[in-house]
């Protein structure tokens, strides 16, 4: 599937997945799971966990457990 994002915008997202991702949680009005958002996004369940955790580390998201 060829990339819809432009180089710069690429750049700054850190390419299709993550910004993928960034724009589910935006959008989120409640809590999403990784697997919902992997789903979501249509991309590898293990690639979303791994953005989750870069975004975590940097404080942008919090992780919620039950």
């Amino acid at each position: 599937m060829p990339s819809v994002l432009q180089p710069a915008l690429r750049r700054l997202l850190g390419g299709e997945t993550r910004a993928k991702v960034l724009g589910l949680l935006a959008d989120a009005t409640v809590p999403k799971t990784g697997y919902e958002l992997a789903k979501a996004a249509r991309a590898n369940p293990s690639k979303v966990y791994g953005i989750l955790r870069d975004l975590a580390d940097a404080g942008l998201v919090q992780v919620l457990s039950d």
